[in-house]
């Protein structure tokens, strides 16, 4: 999530962390998972660590739209939408 946030965040560097993520998404979580884990040993904590490393790329994404979606709200309430109540009276 936080990794979505900083993406929105730094607007022109966006396509730097999303090509990150979207690298990260080209393989399946389970088998991310796997190699994070074969990686990082056996025990709990690590295949707890691996399946939420797995998992970053869709909750970064999902943050990163929504942070997108909610300055193009913004904007269009600021912005647009006056000037369109004003037209019609």
């Amino acid at each position: 999530m936080v990794m979505g946030l900083i993406a929105d965040t730094l607007a022109q560097d966006i396509c730097v962390f999303m090509r990150f993520i979207d690298a990260q998404m080209c393989f399946p979580p389970i088998l991310m998972a796997l190699v994070v884990a074969g990686i990082l040993g056996s025990g709990l904590k690590n295949v707890v660590i691996a399946i939420g490393i797995s998992l970053i790329p869709a909750y970064a994404r999902l943050m990163c739209a929504r942070s997108l979606l909610s300055r193009k709200m913004i904007m269009y309430l600021q912005h647009v939408l006056p000037g369109q109540a004003t037209c019609g009276l």
